[in-house]
C-alpha cells in the first residue's frame, strides 16, 4: 500500500543575488510502505515507523522532532536515530498524524493511514526540492577607478530585467570619478541599480554559516560585519539605513551573507575596463520565532576590501518568509 501528499514548506536559507529569483523551497513527502507482522506487540498494539529523508545539509541524528496522532493537540517530543528513524506505538485503526521537523512548525499532514494489530507500518517521509519566486531588494553597483574614466557595465542575470536606474541599454556607459560619483547621461549617480526574475537552482542549507540574533541586536551586528568587510561610512550608511529598520524587530533573525565569486551563480558582471578588483556582498535574512534546535550555524569568515586600484562594488539582499 502507498500514499503520497505534498507539503510545501518554508524556504531553507537560499542566498540570491538581485531582482526576482526561482529560490529553492522544500516540499514534505510521504509515503506508506508494506506493513509486517511484529512478534514483539500485544493484541492490539501497532507501531508506525518513520524514516526521514533529509536534503543535503541536515544532519538529523539527535533532531528533536514533534508529532500530533490524530488532531488530538497532544504534542509527544522525540529524537531521531542514527537513520534519521522515530517510532510510535499505538492501537490498531486509522491514524493521522502531523510531524514537525523543526521548532519553525515545518509540519507533514498526513491522510488517516489505516493498520491491522501487530503490524509495524514504515513510512517514509521524504523531503525533496522546489522552487518559488522571492524579490531581492535594493542592489547597487558602485565604481571607484583611480582617475575620472569612462567605465561600460554590463549585468548578466539569469532571467529577464524588470527595473534598471539609471535606464539600462545592453548595459551602462558612464563616466566614472574616483570619488564614486557616476554621470549617466548628463545625471549624476551615486550608483547603479537593476533587478530582475531569475530562475536560480541553488540551496543554502540553515546549518551552513551564518548567525542566529535578536533583532535587536542586528544594526549593531551589521555595522561589526559591514566594517570588517571593508565598507565605507557612505556605503555602509547606505546598507544599514535600507536594511537596519526592517531587521530591528522583535524576535530573532537567521543571517547568512554570500560573497565575491559565489555570487556569479546568479549573475555575472561586466565590466570594462576591468577593476583590479570587484566585490559583491548580499545579505539573506529569515526571522525565526525561537532558535530551532536544528539551527546550528558556523560563524562567517571573510576577507575585507582592498581599496587599492580601481574597484568595483555591489551589495544587495532578501528577505525570506
Amino acid at each position: 500500500m502507498k500514499n503520497s501528499m505534498w507539503v510545501l514548506l518554508f524556504c531553507l536559507a537560499t542566498i540570491s543575488s538581485l531582482g526576482q529569483v526561482k529560490e529553492k523551497v522544500i516540499v514534505r513527502d510521504y509515503e506508506v510502505g508494506e506493513a509486517k507482522i511484529d512478534e514483539k506487540l500485544k493484541r492490539k498494539q501497532v507501531i508506525y515507523s518513520f524514516t526521514f529523508t533529509p536534503v543535503s545539509g541536515y544532519n538529523q541524528e539527535g533532531i528533536e522532532v514533534r508529532y500530533q496522532m490524530d488532531d488530538n493537540g497532544f504534542n509527544k517530543k522525540v529524537k531521531l536515530n542514527a537513520k534519521g528513524q522515530f517510532f510510535v506505538k499505538t492501537i490498531a485503526g486509522e491514524h493521522s498524524f502531523t510531524i514537525y521537523f523543526t521548532n519553525e512548525y515545518e509540519e507533514i499532514y498526513t491522510a488517516k493511514i489505516p493498520i491491522k494489530a501487530l503490524n509495524n507500518l514504515p513510512i517514509q517521509l521524504k523531503l525533496k526540492e522546489a522552487e518559488m519566486q522571492k524579490e531581492v531588494e535594493k542592489p547597487v553597483i558602485y565604481l571607484y577607478p583611480e582617475k575620472e574614466t569612462n567605465v561600460r557595465v554590463e549585468v548578466l542575470p539569469k532571467g529577464k530585467f524588470n527595473f534598471t536606474y539609471p535606464s539600462y541599454d545592453n548595459g551602462w556607459d558612464v563616466t566614472a570619478r574616483p570619488d564614486g560619483k557616476l554621470t549617466h547621461k548628463g545625471n549624476t549617480y551615486n550608483y547603479l541599480f537593476w533587478e530582475a526574475t531569475q530562475k536560480l537552482k541553488i540551496i543554502e542549507s540553515l546549518n551552513s554559516e551564518g548567525i542566529v540574533l535578536d533583532g535587536s541586536k542586528t544594526q549593531a551586528y551589521l555595522e561589526e560585519q559591514l566594517t570588517t568587510f571593508g565598507f565605507t561610512s557612505e556605503e555602509k550608511a547606505d546598507f544599514i539605513t535600507f536594511w537596519g529598520p526592517k531587521l530591528a524587530t522583535d524576535g530573532k533573525w537567521f543571517i547568512r551573507f554570500v560573497l565575491n565569486e559565489d555570487c556569479n551563480q546568479f549573475a555575472e558582471l561586466k565590466i570594462e575596463p576591468k577593476p583590479e578588483h570587484i566585490y559583491r556582498f548580499y545579505i539573506l535574512a529569515k526571522p525565526m520565532s525561537s532558535i530551532n534546535e536544528m539551527i546550528s550555524p558556523k560563524a562567517q569568515k571573510f576577507e575585507p576590501m582592498k581599496r587599492t586600484g580601481f574597484v568595483a562594488f555591489e551589495w544587495g539582499g532578501s528577505m525570506l518568509d
